[in-house]
């Protein structure tokens, strides 16, 4: 079967949550739309969503599993690339599967020109071989200007990796690069999983430690001043991975939401779960507190994708674009 070139159709803003782009291609066999960010800051994510519908004379035919991969380029070199999941896992060998994808775009990216993204979406309709779709994309700097001085006493209890801390950092890694396509939790925009509406410490900041190298490190999450014993929410549905004491983090909580996507919740004094349980947007986990490696009650809320740090607020948006549903 001769290889065909996608032909997009067209090029629309969408009125999301966030700054978002649909396109419409189509080959001889199918054709599709991609929902996507088309404009993002560094230290964010970069979502696209992909509907593919079969044509009529091709609503017979065997349909394999379509599969798709989302790459973001810098002058046609890969950046980051991600693997697209089936949102409803029932409709991939239908005429009409949807699929999402998210990939971490770094903080430290500088906002120039020559970024895009590349689609390689291989379906097996009719022989055909794999397509792409090229997607223009606007990375905006990340401004990194915050800077809080700590004691250098402090440094030492960071920078002392003892066997059972390497032991907890190397499980917890091994969870946040975990990727199951299958657990598809929530789709929904996430909510603030405390009452307090203002974070101290943002995600991004710089700590500066007040040593002879002013030793120093980028804040990964958001801190929030609240005293013992506020109640801890999780963001959105999931399922808990991980509920546990660890020597840095205090009494800690991790929750699985989408493939790749997990929210962390750090520091807190009491916790209301176990891993392997579901758990609801909006339901408790725990209580803040002031254990592990803090100098004060207060609560550190993080989200992982694909084990890359992802400014938390970001995902308060309809990152999955369910209105187009």
């Amino acid at each position: 079967m001769k290889n065909f070139f996608f032909i997009i159709l067209f090029l629309i803003s969408v009125t999301f949550d966030i700054s978002a782009k649909s396109i419409m291609f189509q080959s001889e066999n199918y054709y599709g739309t991609v929902a996507y960010n088309d404009s993002v800051t560094a230290g964010d994510a970069i979502f696209a969503r992909m509907n593919i519908k079969l044509l009529k004379n091709n609503k017979k035919k065997s349909v394999s599993e379509p599969e798709a991969v989302l790459q973001l380029l810098k002058n046609d070199k890969k950046v980051e690339t991600a693997r697209f999941y089936f949102i409803n896992q029932k409709s991939k060998r239908y005429s009409n599967p949807e699929m999402l994808c998210g990939i971490p775009v770094s903080l430290y990216l500088k906002g120039e020109s020559g970024y895009s993204l590349k689609i390689i979406l291989t379906t097996g309709i009719n022989g055909e071989t794999e397509k792409e779709i090229i997607l223009p994309v606007t990375i905006l700097p990340f401004d990194i200007n915050d800077k809080i001085i700590q004691d250098t006493n402090n440094l030492e209890i960071v920078q002392n990796m003892n066997s059972q801390r390497l032991a907890q950092t190397e499980r917890l890694n091994s969870i946040l690069e975990t990727i199951s396509t299958a657990n598809i939790f929530s789709l929904k925009p996430f909510i603030l999983p405390l009452n307090e509406k203002e974070s101290s410490v943002n995600f991004g900041s710089k700590t500066i430690y007040n040593d002879e190298l002013k030793s120093s490190y980028i804040h990964y999450g958001n801190d929030y001043n609240v005293s013992d014993g506020a109640d801890i929410f999780s963001c959105a549905d999931g399922k808990v991975v991980l509920a546990e004491f660890r020597t840095k983090t205090g009494w800690s909580v991790v929750i699985e939401h989408l493939p790749g996507l997990y929210s962390l919740y750090y520091h807190l004094s009491v916790l209301n779960v176990k891993e392997g349980i579901s758990i609801k947007q909006g339901e408790k986990l725990g209580l803040s507190g002031a254990t592990g490696l803090a100098t004060a009650p207060h609560f550190h809320w993080e989200i992982r994708l694909n084990n890359a740090a992802v400014r938390p607020d970001f995902f308060l948006q309809d990152f999955a674009f369910t209105e187009t549903e």
